[in-house]
């Protein structure tokens, strides 16, 4: 009797210290994004505006990483007639998933941009995508009217009427461990706009784009990894 005692009062006292732990875990607490999950874009430098991304004075663009909250501006420019992101995460897998099958992604050689001599027919195409310890995926939102759109698995029945300057495109993006596929670490969303040409607003089929990263959270798990690591 003595024994069960003293395991269940042990279980408790576990269970309330896990309790406790979640219980008291500050925003401050969090590691920084890029110690977690990396989400970059090529994008326009941070002077750009949507009336100055067209013409010979357009602004250059780089692989940046994306900050919460930021809203940058993006293109199908040169050879990437796609829209490149890259994701980075040690130790695990990232998965990428356009959930109304608005976006087609496409990843072949994940350790290098996207553009014609990467051999478009040799990549994998489709609405949801992993990529193991990070790497490159290119997507073309249906509203870019640009290149060869569709799926490995068939082509869902795009209605390019419904394109418009505004809408918006939404991608989810989950970090999950390599021995746990099922519950991610770390959960974001990234928006995609897309943006009339400046001197043609009528035109509803461009590949310019604003892109933000407008959800970033922690898994519990996560939070109590971080909190194991030495000071």
């Amino acid at each position: 009797m003595k024994t069960k005692l003293i395991i269940t009062l042990a279980v408790l006292g576990f269970a309330a210290l896990i309790g406790i732990r979640i219980a008291t875990y500050q925003p401050e607490d969090e590691v920084d994004i890029e110690d977690a999950l990396a989400i970059s874009a090529y994008v326009y430098d941070d002077t750009a505006t949507p009336d100055k991304l067209v013409g010979v004075d357009s602004p250059p663009m780089s692989l940046t990483q994306l900050e919460l909250g930021v809203r940058r501006y993006t293109a199908f420019v040169d050879e990437m007639e796609n829209i490149n992101l890259r994701f980075d995460f040690d130790g695990g897998t990232i998965e990428v998933a356009s959930e109304a099958c608005d976006v087609q992604l496409t990843t072949g050689d994940e350790k290098r941009p996207w553009d014609y001599e990467g051999g478009y027919w040799e990549r994998q195409r489709g609405a949801k995508l992993n990529v193991p310890d990070g790497g490159y995926i290119a997507i073309n939102p249906i509203s870019s009217g640009r290149g060869f759109l569709g799926f490995d698995y068939g082509d869902p029945d795009w209605d390019m009427s419904e394109n418009y300057a505004g809408r918006e495109h939404i991608l989810v993006v989950r970090a999950y461990r390599l021995d746990d596929q099922l519950s991610p670490l770390v959960t974001a969303e990234i928006r995609l706009t897309q943006l009339g040409y400046p001197d043609s607003p009528d035109e509803i089929m461009t590949g310019y784009y604003a892109i933000e990263l407008i959800s970033y959270e922690y898994s519990d798990v996560y939070k109590l990894m971080d909190e194991e690591k030495p000071s």
